[in-house]
């Protein structure tokens, strides 16, 4: 999208909205303001527990308006490998990694053209790697900003740095605790009597706002003096302990040994154990790996869950459907108390275990319609998977488990995104895994798919042939069948249709005798597919009416959309139009709902050829616009039988338009952002809208949203609308997407602020 249709439709991004106050720092704001207007790097450096995220995401919300291409927050604090940089800014950016190149690359050239603010938050254990990628990204991006935090600079020679110290004891600190303090307890207020006492915590605390904050926590069961006072012993520390290391370590140490003598003896596990987690947690995952029946019953952890949260150690993220993060210095502190209790080893084996287990559940979903709801749920738990792959990795008898469950989550790993890291992943194991394992076969097949999706084909091929060999050595009839439908790919992308037809049906009449009726549909679609370019639409056309009937039936609403894709292009092909854009539009809408971008992209470019086809030459050529714009935010090319098709047939476009005009109505598809592309595609949107109106809910949507909003859960709302928990699950699902929101709170949210004019009364 060009700057000035960017700065018309409002800035983009991701920056989390404040759920708390904002107090001081107008130097520093002033700093970064006058800094990023004349240095492309601008690096925040302090303590840890001094505010640098808070205050980036401040600095970068008051001047998101001067970035057109978003302002965008990259938090490192739960990355370790240094190799999966890239992948995790590409998909902080929502971008998907699908181009089979170096990322690097990859993501300097996707920011070369884009005015935009880039947040890299926690870079101090990444520091060598997050210098050369800024690097990188800086030589390409001409109109890049960089806004990094760390405990120290990054190092390079365009840095420019702001230094953030602790709040002004009498100032800044002061309203910090105040502020914080009247929110656990509304009554609270500094009067000329607690003012000595206020002033002595905050000195004592040296102005930093973690500890600040902390501090305030207490104040719901504790008084001020009783507080201030017991600061004397915690203190003590500070001329006890390593006095080698930086002061400000000490002092933040020292505000976190005190938190710790405060706690209960269950919070004192609990917070220790809740270490091994990264990212965001939910209750399940705390108990399971957690509790155990001598220290902590899974009642007494519950309850000393709900504790940390009112002291501040755990922040609820989210709490509609209840999910905990732990800031980071906090989670060192209790990994340091994890290990010292001798409890570190047995819990990361739990984590891991409990985390493999998951991405097993997700995997026996997959072409079934409780799928889309474990792609969300794989995409929430990102950061603890990733952890226990990282275990299984530093464990040599985990290897082979790491295998299977990495294999098994092929489709995950590209419909969240991460199928550059899910490939090394599969490579990693295969290399650590003896050669006898039983998951290598799977493994060897998942290595071929994961490089197909990155469009490495020879890479592919050679990976499914080894796949299928070792397969009919060992007798794995599961790895044969998935090894024989995607060596079908391979075909069907190298243009020789009639084999990968074959492929595609000997593949799909294995999957259904081995008891995989979906992932059978899915291959008979394929199989239509091949036919339908092999120029055989008579038999194409009932194979995927087939397929969609048991795609149907399973509720998988991926099939279904691959389905109709197909059959959107064998109904054009035959002359069609009509039943080529309804099949084409459902489609759509279905690769919308369940987040493929790619199909998405297949989507808008059969509209292409259907409008084509109607003499809407415009319209084709605004939709082939919006097609490149979203093959560019996965970022990957269009596979090989989409351009074919393409080139082939819109030649006539170009000719009914005229090079001038068609040139403008292709550039205006590409300046406009896949999501409102998806709506106008689909009708959703008027082709000009006066002013900016936000996401359209359908009425049942809106009604949804607002019960949502009441706090009900799927089986309530079910209950009061008289649907299926799995139809609410879906409206949920499409609601969120529409909004582009990843919460239910953020759907509360967003119904609070846009009432329905029409709405006469109460739902029922």
């Amino acid at each position: 999208m060009r700057d000035a249709e960017r700065r018309k439709s409002g800035a983009r991004g991701n920056l989390p909205g404040e759920l708390t106050s904002f107090v001081g720092r107008q130097t520093e704001l002033s700093q970064i303001n006058g800094g990023l207007s004349t240095t492309r790097l601008l690096t925040l450096v302090g303590p840890g527990g001094v505010g640098k995220t808070r205050l980036a995401i401040r600095a970068a919300e008051k001047v998101r308006r001067a970035f057109p291409d978003g302002t965008w927050l990259v938090d490192l604090s739960a990355l370790r490998d240094p190799t999966l940089l890239a992948e995790h800014v590409a998909a902080a950016l929502g971008l998907r990694d699908d181009s089979g190149r170096w990322l690097v690359a990859t993501l300097s050239d996707y920011l070369s053209n884009r005015r935009l603010l880039l947040v890299l938050d926690n870079c101090e254990h990444l520091l060598d790697a997050c210098a050369a990628l800024v690097r990188a990204m800086l030589r390409d991006g001409s109109q890049l900003r960089i806004l990094a935090t760390s405990r120290e600079p990054l190092g390079l020679t365009a840095e420019s740095l702001v230094h953030v110290a602790p709040l002004e004891i009498g100032g800044p600190a002061l309203q910090l605790l105040t502020d914080r303090a009247s929110a656990v307890r509304p009554e609270f207020q500094i009067s000329n009597a607690s003012r000595p006492l206020a002033l002595e915590l905050c000195r004592r605390l040296d102005g930093i706002p973690l500890a600040i904050e902390l501090a305030a926590a207490r104040l719901r069961g504790m008084a001020l003096d009783e507080i201030v006072s017991r600061l004397d012993d915690r203190f003590a520390l500070l001329t006890t302990g390593d006095r080698a290391g930086p002061e400000r370590q000490q002092t933040l140490r020292a505000a976190l040994d005190w938190s710790h003598e405060l706690l209960l003896p269950d919070e004192r596990v609990l917070w220790r154990r809740l270490a091994v987690l990264a990212g965001t947690f939910d209750a399940p995952a705390a108990r399971a790996i957690c509790a155990d029946e001598s220290n902590l019953s899974d009642d007494r952890l519950v309850d000393a869950l709900a504790r940390l949260v009112e002291r501040s150690i755990i922040q609820l993220d989210d709490a509609v459907v209840g999910r905990y993060r732990m800031l980071e210095t906090i989670r060192e502190y209790a990994a340091e108390k994890a290990a010292e209790s001798g409890e570190l080893d047995w819990l990361r084996v739990r984590h891991r275990e409990h985390y493999l287990e998951l991405a097993r559940q997700a995997a026996r979903t997959w072409a079934t319609g409780e799928q889309n709801a474990w792609f969300h749920r794989l995409s929430a738990e990102y950061d603890n998977l990733r952890q226990a792959f990282e275990h299984c990795r530093e464990t040599p008898e985990a290897a082979s488990v790491g295998l299977d469950v990495a294999a098994r989550l092929w489709i995950g790993w590209q419909v969240i995104g991460r199928v550059g890291e899910g490939r090394r992943w599969v490579a990693t194991f295969l290399a650590a895994a003896p050669l006898d394992a039983a998951s290598r076969p799977m493994g060897q097949w998942a290595a071929g798919y994961l490089a197909l999706a990155q469009h490495d084909t020879d890479a592919a091929e050679t990976s499914l042939d080894e796949a299928l060999a070792l397969a009919r050595e060992v007798g794995h009839e599961e790895a044969e069948s998935y090894a024989i439908g995607h060596l079908g790919l391979v075909r069907l992308f190298a243009g020789s249709y009639e084999e990968a037809r074959t492929l595609f049906a000997e593949s799909a009449l294995r999957h259904r005798r081995e008891g995989r009726p979906g992932l059978a549909a899915f291959q008979l679609a394929d199989a239509a597919i091949a036919a339908t370019l092999d120029g055989d639409t008579e038999s194409a056309i009932p194979e995927f009416e087939e397929s969609l009937v048991t795609a149907r039936r399973l509720g998988d609403q991926w099939t279904e959309s691959h389905a109709l894709w197909g059959l959107g292009i064998a109904r054009w092909s035959r002359g069609e139009s009509g039943a080529a854009e309804a099949a084409m539009r459902e489609s759509l809408r279905l690769m919308r709902d369940v987040g493929d971008r790619g199909g998405v992209a297949l989507c808008l470019e059969g509209l292409a050829l259907v409008a084509a086809a109607g003499g809407d030459a415009a319209r084709s050529a605004w939709l082939l616009g919006a097609a490149d714009t979203a093959w560019d935010a996965i970022p990957a090319p269009p596979p090989g039988t989409a351009t074919a098709l393409r080139e082939r047939h819109l030649g006539a476009t170009r000719a009914a338009l005229g090079e001038r005009r068609f040139a403008r109505e292709v550039e205006a598809g590409r300046a406009t952002d896949p999501a409102p592309a998806v709506a106008r595609a689909l009708g959703e949107a008027e082709e000009a809208p006066a002013a900016p109106e936000g996401p359209r809910l359908t009425p049942r949507e809106r009604e949804v949203a607002v019960l949502v909003a009441r706090g009900l859960s799927n089986r309530d709302i079910a209950g009061r609308l008289v649907l299926s928990p799995r139809t609410i699950e879906s409206h949920v699902e499409r609601i969120m997407n529409r909004l582009g929101v990843g919460s239910r709170a953020e759907i509360a949210a967003w119904a609070a602020s846009h009432p329905d004019p029409t709405e006469s009364g109460e739902i029922p």
